[in-house]
């Protein structure tokens, strides 16, 4: 028996391991899952707010801080988005808010832009 018991130690270990492995792998799995199923379950009101919230941060980094560079602004618009939607008690990614900032400066310049163009042509 006692020349057994070191290959019985040795496979209740390896098994213990391997359970242990894929509990870590089943847990990261359910993670990534429960992640997703809670990003598809965001309201469109919250979206919306988002959005709000982004444009307001643009405007108000635009108007402020005329004389920062782009990123600079991009980071001030960023910080006050981020205020906002904690106070309100809303979780979005850093990505998903600079793609809510990103799109207030392309409505912003699209709106900008037939002005522009008929102020040019009137000249």
């Amino acid at each position: 028996m006692e020349l057994i018991q070191p290959y019985i130690t040795g496979i209740v270990q390896a098994v213990i391991g391997l359970l242990a492995t894929f509990l870590i792998a089943g847990l990261f799995a359910v993670k990534k899952n429960l992640e997703a199923w809670v990003e598809s379950r965001t309201s469109k009101e919250q979206r919306e707010l988002l959005h709000k919230i982004a444009s307001e941060g643009f405007a108000l980094a635009e108007q402020t801080f005329k004389q920062l560079g782009g990123e600079q602004k991009l980071s001030s618009a960023q910080d006050y988005v981020i205020r906002r939607l904690n106070a309100a008690g809303i979780q979005f990614t850093a990505m998903e808010i600079r793609a809510a900032i990103e799109k207030a400066v392309l409505d912003y310049k699209a709106l900008r832009q037939p002005n522009e163009r008929a102020d040019n042509e009137s000249i």
